[in-house]
């Protein structure tokens, strides 16, 4: 099996972790912009890091590099989170809101073979 056919067997992996992580991951932003309790909070901020990873991993396999810079992105701005480095604002909310946005957008691309652009950073 050469590597496109390899690719090819991975991609629906990739759109099942996008189906099923995305949902996740805007129902935790969700429940974060309602500012939970600290012990709360820090359990969606796991939650979502776990959710980043698991679509990183798939995106790695796929090879679909925008999908996975993207969602390493996320894990590093999310341990910043949990090491006390960085808050968690409406900024950030928003970001990571529009981070979810292009995930649901590759998705949709990749299931119809448009090409993906990675665009504008997404985090400052």
């Amino acid at each position: 099996m050469d590597m496109k056919q390899l690719r090819e067997r991975l991609m629906p992996v990739l759109l099942e972790e996008l189906h099923e992580c995305v949902s996740d991951m805007q129902r935790h932003l969700m429940s974060l912009r309602q500012n939970p309790e600290p012990s709360v909070r820090e359990m969606l901020v796991n939650e979502l890091y776990r959710a980043a990873h698991k679509i990183k991993g798939a995106a790695n396999a796929a090879e679909v590099r925008p999908i996975e810079q993207l969602c390493r992105q996320m894990q590093d701005i999310l341990t910043a989170v949990r090491d006390g480095q960085r808050t968690i604002d409406t900024d950030l909310l928003t970001q990571f809101g529009q981070a979810v946005n292009f995930l649901e957008i590759s998705a949709v691309r990749l299931r119809d073979g448009s090409l993906l652009g990675f665009g504008d950073e997404i985090f400052h």
